[in-house]
């Protein structure tokens, strides 16, 4: 799983809200960080694409919801996609002034479109966790495995410190 790509970062930068001066400095310290292999000019355009289009998307998105609720079909299920929700969750800690994510178990599983939790998802978030270098505590100390955690339980989310 490549830790970050361009769609993360258009992610990223469309949730926090800075200036475009900050937006420039946030992709050219993304740009040095990633050893992106291109021009600084090509990668801020890469970016600026994955903006544009996620601008489109949600465009669509809400003239679909309109014309659904005006049919009164209100049946939409968003499916998340877990490591683009952890990635984009990481690049906040990194790139803005926050240094953890403190959320409970059953609200991180229904972000990621889950209502139960089963042993193979679990597995897969204890992975993506350890992949990303994201490290998890509850009170008390550093969790384990996620299983160890009951669902309205707090837990802490923090980068893993080198």
């Amino acid at each position: 799983m490549k830790l970050v790509n361009v769609h993360d970062i258009a992610t990223f930068l469309s949730v926090i809200d800075v200036s475009y001066i900050r937006e420039r400095q946030i992709i050219s310290k993304l740009y040095q960080d990633l050893q992106y292999e291109g021009s600084l000019n090509e990668f801020m355009l890469k970016v600026d694409e994955q903006l544009e289009q996620l601008d489109v998307q949600v465009m669509k998105e809400i003239d679909e919801l309109q014309s659904q609720m005006k049919e009164n079909l209100i049946s939409c299920h968003f499916e998340k996609d877990m490591a683009h929700y952890l990635k984009v969750m990481k690049l906040r800690m990194q790139y803005t002034e926050i240094d953890y994510v403190k959320i409970k178990l059953r609200t991180l599983l229904k972000q990621l479109g889950y209502k139960r939790r089963s042993d193979k998802l679990v597995a897969e978030l204890n992975e993506m966790f350890q992949q990303l270098g994201l490290m998890v505590y509850k009170k008390g100390g550093i969790l384990g495995d996620l299983s160890e955690l009951a669902l309205d339980e707090f837990m802490t989310i923090r980068l893993r410190s080198e």
